[in-house]
């Protein structure tokens, strides 16, 4: 498994080997995703339990069945558990690098309580993995895409129970045991040295940092719980030093939230960090899916959190009940439209690099080696820009 499409790998990126910023990185990993749920079909064949996608043919809005209907597209998906070859192979045509898709809980533990695997479902994925490789594709594994076991739901009201916590854990223990030698497992969020030894100690091969940083994160607002990101990040990595001259080792570690400016993002290298999560950043481009709006005189890109009603991810954020969220940790909200991803991405790595040649490094190694992060006061904030002065328009 590799890191997902919508962060630059940069650790390894040589800025002072290249003239050129048109291209991305060389590590910068192309691909496609999917789900179990939408794809594979077979939802009765080898063992497999029905999940709670097999009674919901509409998903959340549309209601659960009694039992799986035939208007349900999503028992036969694609057929891909019985056509993942050929799909693979057309995918490697494309000249994919990356394949995200779902473990399917109910394909490995039926019920979902079963003390032993489904050895039928285990045998699966470990082909599928294999077929990956086959074309040098990195597989991408996400743990369960809303697809809880159907008789977990019922008999046990679902994540409503405590029992859940333990069926969950039999379930992560199994896969991370039968695929640590063929998927990269990446553990998170985590703002502190304790959680930080927690999950690479659980096996984590990254680690993600950040809680409530995000630009559309309410997380601290409404819970309370968060911490501030370069404080989080400077301990998480400096906990990741000790590991590593401890076991030799190394865990790479991702900036999660916080980014605002172009700067930001060498802050966070600087800090120790290997990659960076940028949802708000590639939100603003043409080639985000989202709508382009016009508010007054200018242009806004829609954007929105995975725990807002607007993304009505209850799976994940709700606390069970009524099919709604007891309260939001995300907004709904806009970004500023700023146009093509190339034009924009010129001029980020073009901070990056004069930012970098500044502190005396090429590399980002070199970054984290010659960088000195310093605290700065308000009214230094203030004279680090433009300042009793009455600015110009200017079209640059």
């Amino acid at each position: 498994m590799r890191w997902r499409t919508d962060i630059i790998l940069a650790r390894d990126y040589d800025f002072g080997e290249r003239g050129d910023v048109d291209m991305f990185p060389e590590h910068f990993l192309w691909g496609g995703a999917v789900s179990a749920n939408q794809c594979e079909g077979a939802f009765d064949e080898e063992g497999k339990g029905i999940s709670i996608q097999d009674v919901l043919p509409k998903g959340l809005k549309g209601g659960m069945t009694e039992e799986p209907v035939k208007e349900n597209l999503k028992l036969k998906g694609i057929d891909f558990y019985h056509r993942y070859k050929e799909d693979l192979k057309m995918m490697a045509e494309m000249g994919f690098k990356v394949f995200r898709t779902s473990i399917a809980w109910s394909r490995i533990f039926p019920r979902g309580d079963e003390e032993k695997p489904n050895q039928k479902g285990i045998e699966f994925y470990h082909n599928l993995f294999a077929e990956c490789r086959k074309y040098g594709i990195e597989p991408l594994v996400t743990l369960s895409h809303y697809e809880t076991p159907l008789y977990l739901a019922e008999k046990y009201d679902g994540w409503r129970s405590r029992k859940m916590i333990d069926f969950y854990k039999t379930y992560v223990k199994a896969v991370f045991e039968e695929y640590k030698d063929e998927v990269k497992v990446g553990g998170g969020n985590v703002v502190d040295k304790e959680g930080f030894m927690y999950l690479v100690e659980a096996g984590a091969d990254f680690v993600k940092v950040g809680i409530g940083g995000g630009s559309i994160c309410i997380t601290r607002e409404q819970k309370g719980i968060g911490r501030g990101q370069a404080t989080a990040l400077i301990e998480v990595c400096q906990a990741r030093q000790e590991y590593f001259e401890k076991t030799g080792i190394y865990i790479p570690i991702c900036s999660d939230g916080g980014l605002v400016h172009d700067y930001h993002m060498v802050l966070a290298l600087a800090m120790g960090a290997d990659f960076l999560m940028m949802g708000r950043y590639f939100a603003r481009f043409d080639e985000s899916p989202t709508k382009k709006l016009s508010m007054g005189n200018t242009y806004v890109k829609e954007y929105w959190g995975e725990g807002s009603n607007r993304a009505q991810n209850w799976q994940r954020y709700d606390m069970g009940g009524k099919e709604s969220l007891k309260f939001e940790e995300g907004v709904d909200s806009y970004v500023p439209y700023a146009g093509k991803l190339k034009d924009n991405l010129n001029v980020t790595l073009g901070k990056i690099k004069a930012t970098m040649c500044s502190c005396g490094s090429i590399t980002i190694p070199q970054l984290q080696e010659t960088a000195k992060i310093t605290l700065v006061s308000s009214t230094s904030i203030v004279e680090g820009g433009a300042h009793d002065v009455i600015l110009k328009e200017t079209k640059i």
